[in-house]
This record gives structure tokens, C-alpha cells and sequence, in this order.
């Protein structure tokens, strides 16, 4: 026992030594390189790690891997990324995270994972099943967000009225992105709340709300009220005026033809909170000329893509399952 107890206190710095050595070579990646290239691990290099990662948790690991996926090692990879993070709450422009230095943390954190779940998988018993549904979940859950978030895609689209685009622009780098689909912008058009009408007492200084669109008999409407310039105003007697603010804008719309290929498009309109869904697209109303309003020419589309997107939710939902499962346990692991 006394002789184990020393090989474990003597491997103990050996594995903090290499995990630093690791985040040492990332930062001089970082330095030499830039930030990491996300392009090199998309699909399918991805799932190809996934698929190293989920061997590595179905073999029996030798020393070294059993090392690599000690609780201990655990501790000390989850405290290295919780001081990126809070790091990165700093950083304007969040960009640690697309550091060298968090993406290997990240990865040695998976790799950790994965071990933990194939050590306990082997010994499975019915009581172990809230730790592998918490474990297995954010295994899934951290693959999903961080390998996965390399196929994603969040583009932007200006399309003049009458006109069509299959080009969608990553406003971060500049990229343009050649899409699966074309739209045509048939009409822009937007709707408002009925306008605000408001008491202004110049005597008192007061104004206040008109709570309908009557005032003592009077009938107030925007067309009363529209070619009175240059505020809009009405005079009821000497010191009283009544004033209508500008109308809020209620929705806009994109009234847009989707078409594929050779195929005949189909008519479909995009509206805030109400998107548009093609494959595995997202279509999203996101803005106009505003300086043009209602006769805006043009409109810019939100174009989102995640493949990864159902397994980030089945990983969510395999911790929640076993955050309930060790609560009904009484949280023991």
C-alpha cells in the first residue's frame, strides 16, 4: 500500500506537467498561428473524433489513459476552463474562445469524459444510471456545441426588392457562402400599432395621454392629424393642443419565392418571430432601410444553420434526466 501510495504521488505532478505542457504549446500555437481554425474540424473530421473519442471510451484504458481519466484530472481541466471563461468574460469580442489554448483544454476535457464514462460503463450497475445519464449527456452536449459548432452557419442576406440571391455573407469575416436554395424578394411591407394620441397643456407644461381616440365630444383620428406639420399638432383652445406620436412598428415582412435547383419555387413570407424553414435552414426577418421604413427597397435575411442541433438537445435532456435521477437518489453518484 505504502508503495502505491508513493507511485500516485509521484505520477501526480507528472499529469498536471503534461496538460500544462499542452496549454504551453497552444499558446505559442496561438502567437505563431492566430486563433484556431474551426474549418479544420468540420464534418466529417468531427464525427471522426467523435468516433476516436467513443473507442477510446469502449477500450480498456492502459496506465497513462486510466491517468488521463482520474477524477483528479477532472478537477484541474474544469478549473483551467473556468478561468479561460471567466477570462473571456472580460474580453469584449470573446475571442478566447476561439483560442488555441480553450480548444485544446476543451478537447482534453472530452477526452477525460469519455474515459470517466467507459471506467463506470464497465462496472455498470442500476444505481450508476443518474451518473451516466449526467456524464453521457454532457459528453454529447460539449461534442454538439464545440466539434459540432464548426458545421454551423449564421449568415446574413441583403436582397433588393425583385430581385433573387443564393449568396448569404458572414458578416464577421466577410466570407460570402453559396446556398443550397434561391429567394426572390417579391415585396417588403411593414405594420403598425394605431398611433398614440396626446393633451398638451403649454400653460401647465403638462402632457398626458389621450386614453382613446375621442377628447370632450371630439373625434381624433390620423388623417386629422397627418398633414398638420411640421409636429402634427391640432389646437384645441389657447393653451391645449392635441398631438399624435409616430406610429410603432408592429411586424415586417418579407414576402419571398424559395426555389431549388430547377424546381418551381414556392411562395413564403418571413416575419419576425415567425421564420422560414428549408432543410436544415432557418430563415429570419432581421432588418430593412430604416431610413426608408415602410418603402424600404431591400430587406436583410438571418440565415441559420446547425446540424448538431438535435443531439445538443438529447444531450440536454439526458442531464436533466439525470440531475433527477440523483436528486431522487439523494445526490449520491
Amino acid at each position: 500500500m505504502e508503495r502505491e501510495s508513493n507511485n500516485k504521488q509521484k505520477t501526480a505532478p507528472v499529469k498536471y506537467t503534461i496538460i500544462l505542457a499542452v496549454i504551453t504549446a497552444g499558446i505559442l500555437l496561438q502567437i505563431t498561428t492566430g486563433q484556431f481554425p474551426y474549418e479544420l474540424i468540420r464534418f466529417p473530421v468531427n464525427l471522426i473524433l467523435t468516433l476516436v473519442l467513443i473507442t477510446l471510451a469502449a477500450i480498456k484504458p492502459g496506465k497513462i489513459l486510466a491517468t488521463a481519466g482520474s477524477l483528479p484530472v477532472s478537477v484541474f481541466l474544469i478549473t483551467l476552463l473556468a478561468i479561460q471563461s471567466i477570462v473571456m468574460g472580460f474580453m469584449p469580442d470573446n475571442s478566447l474562445k476561439g483560442s488555441w489554448p480553450f480548444a485544446m483544454t476543451y478537447f482534453m476535457l472530452l477526452t477525460n469524459l469519455a474515459l470517466t464514462v467507459g471506467r463506470r460503463l464497465r462496472t455498470f450497475r442500476l444505481k450508476d444510471t443518474g451518473f451516466i445519464l449526467n456524464h453521457v449527456g454532457l459528453f454529447i452536449l460539449l461534442i454538439s456545441s464545440g466539434l459540432g459548432a464548426a458545421d454551423s452557419r449564421h449568415l446574413f442576406m441583403k436582397v433588393n426588392e425583385g430581385e433573387s440571391s443564393d449568396y448569404a455573407e458572414n458578416y464577421e469575416t466577410g466570407d460570402a457562402f453559396l446556398l443550397p436554395f434561391k429567394l426572390t424578394l417579391e415585396d417588403f411591407s411593414m405594420e403598425f400599432y394605431s398611433p398614440k394620441f396626446f393633451l398638451i397643456d403649454t400653460k401647465s407644461g403638462i402632457m398626458e395621454q389621450i386614453a382613446d381616440d375621442s377628447y370632450q365630444g371630439l373625434k381624433v383620428t390620423p388623417d386629422s392629424l397627418r398633414d398638420m406639420q411640421p409636429r402634427k399638432l391640432m389646437q384645441i383652445d389657447q393653451f391645449r393642443y392635441i398631438s399624435m406620436g409616430d406610429p410603432e412598428t408592429k411586424s415586417y415582412c418579407s414576402r419571398v419565392v424559395l426555389s431549388r435547383d430547377n424546381e418551381s419555387g414556392q411562395r413564403e413570407e418571413i416575419r419576425v418571430n415567425h421564420p422560414l424553414k428549408s432543410g436544415s435552414w432557418w430563415i429570419y426577418q432581421f432588418s430593412y432601410d430604416q431610413q426608408m421604413g415602410n418603402h424600404s427597397r431591400y430587406s436583410i435575411l438571418e440565415l441559420v444553420r446547425d446540424p448538431w442541433i438535435i443531439p445538443a438537445y438529447i444531450g440536454l435532456f439526458m442531464l436533466l434526466a439525470g440531475a433527477v435521477s440523483l436528486f431522487w437518489k439523494g445526490g449520491k453518484l
